[in-house]
């Protein structure tokens, strides 16, 4: 149940002819919150987040994160911030 968002976007993905033109190589994910929520190792209910980036169908696809880690599909972007020098 509480994968089932994960699961339903990647089924609405691979309904589009675009997901299958280069096995979602050219795809990628824009992800606001932390990569450790959604690389969830184990179905025990102590453990926190989802397993989104263990699906099959997301090993290639590129996810943009506000942090970087080992993975080979992660690409860390800087958080936002509203502190804008003027220099």
């Amino acid at each position: 149940m509480r994968d089932s968002s994960g699961f339903n976007l990647i089924n609405w993905r691979k309904q589009k002819p675009q997901w299958k033109s280069m096995s979602c190589k050219d795809h990628f994910l824009v992800f606001g919150w932390i990569t450790r929520d959604f690389k969830r190792k184990s179905d025990r209910k102590s453990e926190w987040g989802s397993n989104f980036k263990f699906l099959p169908d997301c090993k290639n696809m590129s996810m943009l994160t506000i942090e970087s880690g080992p993975w080979e599909n992660d690409i860390a972007v800087p958080h936002s911030t509203s502190f804008h020098p003027s220099r």
